[in-house]
């Protein structure tokens, strides 16, 4: 039934044939028959292989606490459609998206979307319908053909570049870094992370855009107490005084960085809306911590060997050092990879099956993990069964790992909020 947000997202999701459906003619047409291009609300559009999201739910936060109304859009979600769709910080109701879908459904024929798209026209519907101030857009895969690319933001961000996605973005960072910087437009303002390959630079310059880069035209201290920033050349925006005596945030240095700058590309903040902004900011399963079975369980979507990298620089950073490890994957990911990097930090594994299209049996997560040098490695078929057996394998007060996929992290979740006498708090 379509009259239930259940219905109308199990209709988005068997429409189309196609699970994903890489351009953006399809999405543009239905956004003008809809009147929702040209986009007239300011906008942040973030691009990059790891840290999207913790980046726009601080930026989105910032700008709020500086009085803005503001939309913000994430991809994917953890546990509901929800999640993706943010008014004021509130996730978008039921009944606002069944409006929606249905605004979408009037003007879709005979254009089939993909649930993809049709996620981005309910995101630009309910903030236009909403009155919002700004919105801050999370790109979902790769940048040039994503759907919410149909924008044209005043700001962009590519917070990092690894590889992920290879047989959709490329093999090499330079063709990986072309796709993200396909959000770039004419005289953009655009904020780049560290690292950044040639063909992110080349297009920046080549479109004239004004680009602030961390390390180069801002320092972020890399202490994981505070947030302190050193401008070394001013940027064409002004920036808030009194950055270097920012409160502690829960999010990683770098990303907290990234999203201040493109909160002042924006709209005008001061250092008090950037303290309050950064402490409020939240996102589920970003180095997110759950007291449980007198256990620190620390969940994190780190699912390619970049994010692992930078999760275990993260977890060193807040003093964390797990006992076991529960991995739960995808058959696209690089397994191995991502193991090898925390391998040497942690003396017991336990690999967990992952269900969907792209879900992979426990036993093959193990021979990766194993692979890696791993010197115990167990399997589990479900979560609740690995959370069991970490308890077991650790001691009282230990810190127990689990990371990977959206779809294991989000069952981890599951299971920790629903435990009598769970708490949680996060630190993306």
């Amino acid at each position: 039934m379509k009259t239930t947000l259940d219905g109308w997202l199990q209709y988005a999701e068997t429409i189309n044939p196609r699970s994903i459906e890489m351009g953006l003619s399809r999405t543009r047409d239905v956004a003008i028959r809809m009147g929702l291009l040209p986009w007239t609300i300011p906008s942040i559009i973030v691009a990059g292989t790891n840290g999207k999201g913790s980046v726009t739910a601080a930026a989105d936060s910032i700008l709020r606490a500086a009085g803005y109304s503001t939309g913000a859009g994430f991809s994917p979600h953890v546990h509901r459609f929800n999640e993706r769709i943010r008014v004021n910080g509130e996730e978008a109701d039921d009944a606002l998206l069944v409006q929606a879908f249905e605004a979408v459904e009037r003007s879709r024929p005979p254009t089939l979307l993909t649930y993809f798209e049709y996620a981005v026209l309910v995101s630009l519907w309910v903030w236009r319908e909403t009155r919002m101030d700004c919105t801050v857009l999370e790109i979902g895969l790769g940048g040039r053909l994503d759907a919410f690319n149909i924008i044209d933001a005043e700001v962009a961000i590519v917070t990092s570049i690894g590889l992920d996605h290879q047989e959709m973005l490329g093999d090499t960072r330079e063709a990986i870094g072309n796709e993200k910087a396909g959000v770039f437009r004419d005289r953009q303002r655009v904020i780049l992370g560290r690292d950044m390959p040639h063909s992110v630079i080349a297009r920046a310059r080549e479109l004239a855009c004004h680009t602030s880069v961390s390390g180069e035209d801002f320092l972020v201290d890399d202490r994981e107490d505070a947030l302190q920033m050193t401008v070394n050349h001013p940027p064409v925006w002004r920036l808030p005084s009194g950055l270097e005596t920012a409160a502690a945030c829960r999010l990683s240095p770098h990303n907290a960085g990234l999203a201040v700058v493109a909160a002042a590309a924006l709209k005008p903040v001061e250092a008090d809306a950037v303290r309050i902004g950064l402490a409020r900011a939240d996102l589920p399963g970003r180095t997110e911590s759950f007291d449980w079975q007198e256990r620190n369980v620390v969940v994190d979507i780190a699912h390619n060997p970049d994010g692992a990298r930078f999760l275990a620089k993260r977890l060193a950073g807040l003093g964390l050092h797990p006992e076991v490890a529960i991995l739960g994957n995808l058959r696209d990911k690089d397994t191995a990879g991502i193991a090898k990097t925390l391998v040497d930090r942690i003396p017991c594994w336990i690999a967990v099956s992952t269900s969907g299209q792209r879900g992979q049996e426990a036993s093959v997560t193990a021979m990766g993990i194993q692979s890696s040098g791993a010197a115990e490695t167990l399997q589990m078929a479900t979560m609740t069964e690995a959370l069991e057996s970490a308890v077991q394998r650790s001691r009282k007060g230990g810190v127990i790992l689990v990371f990977g996929s959206f779809a294991a992290v989000g069952v981890a979740r599951e299971v920790l909020l629903n435990a009598p006498a769970a708490s949680g708090h996060s630190g993306q």
